[in-house]
């Protein structure tokens, strides 16, 4: 396989996303938070065209698509969280956030403490999965797909002005800020919209042109830096920048997957849990000396201990969720003759 096939595959791309939010968290550089809105347009992808063919006919399909992304999202991330309690317990460091009221997850993203750094994002991602069955239902897809997506794009647009008032007003984060990002994969997913190699190639260069030029500009320099005063919510612009990439997300998701590449996009996951907590102990252990090695070194660290859980913890929860969702599946009736 070459260089080029493997660094365009799907899981690969993830695994790619969830560095980025490392190297974000270890840097001055704002680049995790446009990686974070990439993924949601991921999500909407995905999780719509698994609805479409797998639960939309099968018995119980609301439940059982319920069930099946509780599932997937929350275990993992309790496993992950309560190994990051007892480790700072164990190692008498101190943090506000990382506290096991924090399993509920639904809601989190509204309160001030995000115990492993992304927390906030999985909130809205188990939003979206709960309101996903009302989206498609108020959305009528017609046979040419032209008035569901004006439809789809008009409620994201609505929801987006809704969602970033109650957010700038009163603080409480929903999934309607960033509708129109899950909006955009749910409408990729409905077209089968496969752009050509040398589509999703310039859509790759115009990405990364908004990111170089962002940097060259005064007044947009600030949206790539932590912590700096902006005109308007940061995420504005990294919504902005993420949906400059839409051909190629279009391209990534329909090229070849084999195990290796499902693996790293699994590994994806485990990564962008596990690295926050990582960071936190070695900046708290780590000599100053060091200089920058000891991001080097969290980085290492973060690797293997993602590949671990993932082997150890989320690979058996998978598939004993896979054996839950197949019974769910499966008609009372038929359920008896078993």
């Amino acid at each position: 396989m070459s260089v080029h096939r493997f660094v365009t595959r799907p899981g690969f791309f993830r695994l790619l996303l969830a560095s980025a939010v490392v190297v974000s968290h270890l840097s001055n550089l704002e680049i995790g938070r446009p990686a974070v809105m990439i993924f949601f347009i991921l999500s909407g992808y995905w999780v719509t065209r698994m609805f479409d063919t797998k639960y939309a006919i099968a018995s119980h399909r609301i439940r059982t698509f319920y069930a099946s992304r509780l599932l997937r999202i929350w275990p993992v991330y309790a496993c992950v969280l309560v190994l990051a309690v007892i480790t700072f317990a164990t190692l008498n460091i101190s943090s506000q956030s990382l506290s096991l009221s924090n399993l509920t997850l639904i809601g989190l993203a509204s309160t001030e403490g995000d115990p492993l750094g992304v927390s906030w994002s999985l909130d809205i991602e188990l939003q979206f999965y709960l309101l996903l069955p009302v989206f498609l239902g108020l959305v009528a897809w017609s046979e040419q797909h032209r008035f569901g997506t004006l439809k789809l794009a008009g409620l994201a647009i609505a929801a987006f002005l809704w969602g970033w008032f109650l957010q700038l007003e009163f603080g409480i984060w929903t999934v309607l800020s960033y509708l129109p990002l899950f909006a955009a994969g749910m409408i990729l997913a409905r077209l089968e919209y496969l752009p050509t190699t040398r589509t999703a190639l310039l859509s790759g260069l115009a990405f990364l042109a908004v990111g170089v030029l962002a940097t060259l500009l005064p007044f947009t320099e600030d949206y790539l830096l932590k912590d700096a005063v902006t005109p308007f919510p940061e995420d504005w612009f990294g919504m902005f920048w993420a949906l400059t990439l839409l051909p190629f997300i279009a391209w990534n998701v329909q090229q070849e997957s084999p195990q290796l590449d499902r693996h790293l996009g699994n590994i994806s996951y485990t990564l962008y849990l596990v690295h926050w907590p990582v960071i936190l102990i070695s900046q708290s252990f780590l000599p100053a000396q060091m200089g920058h090695m000891w991001k080097v070194i969290a980085i290492l660290v973060s690797f293997t201990l993602a590949t671990l859980i993932y082997a150890l913890c989320d690979m058996p929860l998978e598939r004993l969720r896979r054996q839950i969702i197949r019974r769910l599946q499966v008609k009372p009736a038929e359920r008896a003759l078993a």
